[in-house]
């Protein structure tokens, strides 16, 4: 009887760790849920940010100034090579067809 009891007691001792340790495991997903979710929501509004600055005209002549090397009627792009580069290898690299 008294084996009965102590198999009984450690079966119950058992499920109680079981079930505890699996509720831990779910805390912990979650609370890795809960971290990306804050990472994804920190990066949606960095995004709005950016989509918003896409509305405004100043905002998109300065990117395709930058990035394009668009340039306004009569206006001269003056490119400097490093030591390391000639004129030629400077404007392929950023992007303007030399011919």
């Amino acid at each position: 009887m008294t084996y009965l009891l102590t198999l009984i007691c450690v079966l119950v001792a058992f499920a109680f760790f079981r079930q505890g340790y699996a509720l831990y495991a779910m805390d912990r997903e979650i609370q890795e849920w809960a971290g990306n979710l804050d990472t994804a929501m920190a990066e949606q509004d960095t995004l709005n940010a950016q989509k918003e600055l896409l509305y405004d005209a100043d905002y998109i002549a300065i990117l395709a100034r930058e990035k394009l090397f668009f340039i306004y009627p009569g206006e001269k792009i003056w490119l400097f090579a490093t030591e390391n580069e000639s004129i030629l290898s400077s404007v392929e690299t950023k992007g303007i067809i030399a011919e």
